[in-house]
């Protein structure tokens, strides 16, 4: 007792058939059926040898931990209300700070506004302005 036992049977498979997501056509005697893999439309995302998805619009993707940017990692520490993400090159990560605003400029330079501004500064020189109110 206690135990299950294949009761005599005989009989044939005589059909099956390739539902959503499989290739194959039907099979009525012998014959594969595969996964319809692919990046397109009404495929099957497979994972690389690194156990990555492949490049596809992920925009409808959710509940996402980024813990990354490219190959840099990402601060876990919860941000603070104004707090931007700015580069930590001493802890090699990206790290949530606050905004300190422009503090210096270096080499080339535009601005935008309500109207536009556009300065060419050169080291030690203003090379060119350009004013347009945009009105």
């Amino acid at each position: 007792m206690g135990k299950w036992y294949a009761a005599s049977a005989s009989g044939a498979v005589t059909y099956v058939g390739a539902g959503t997501g499989l290739t194959g056509g039907a099979i009525t005697t012998t014959g594969t059926l595969s996964v319809d893999v692919g990046v397109t439309a009404n495929k099957i995302l497979q994972l690389n040898t690194s156990a990555q998805l492949p490049a596809v619009d992920g925009a409808l993707l959710t509940n996402l931990n980024a813990s990354r940017l490219g190959t840099r990692a990402v601060s876990s520490t919860l941000p603070s209300t104004g707090q931007i993400l700015t580069w930590n090159a001493a802890g090699a990560q990206w790290d949530a700070e606050a905004n300190a605003g422009l503090t210096a400029l270096n080499g080339d330079v535009g601005a935008v506004g309500p109207g536009t501004l556009y300065t060419l500064m050169r080291v030690g020189a203003v090379v060119y302005v350009s004013w347009s109110s945009g009105f």
